[in-house]
């Protein structure tokens, strides 16, 4: 088998596999509690970064931001900025 046949044949299987991976159904955000110090950090840079891009029309439409914080696995917490949003 060739080097063309050998890329090609990686190709139609990563091809395969990706649209195998976007017919997956997606879950969206995993529920984890909410946390209003985690929102807090959150919304000041989803607000500083809409500030900061403003000059280049970056729009809230196109950010989004999801945090979370696996310091104690037992417990993780989240907090989202259009975090429902997927990307």
């Amino acid at each position: 088998m060739s080097f063309a046949q050998r890329i090609f044949g990686f190709v139609l299987i990563a091809v395969s596999l990706a649209d195998g991976l976007r017919a997956q159904p997606t879950t969206g955000v995993p529920e984890f509690p909410k946390s209003s110090r985690l929102q807090a950090i959150v919304d000041r840079a989803a607000a500083t970064t809409l500030e900061q891009f403003k000059a280049r029309s970056l729009t809230r439409e196109q950010l989004a931001i999801t945090l979370v914080d696996l310091r104690d696995p037992a417990r993780p917490e989240r907090a989202s900025y259009r975090g429902d949003v997927l990307i």
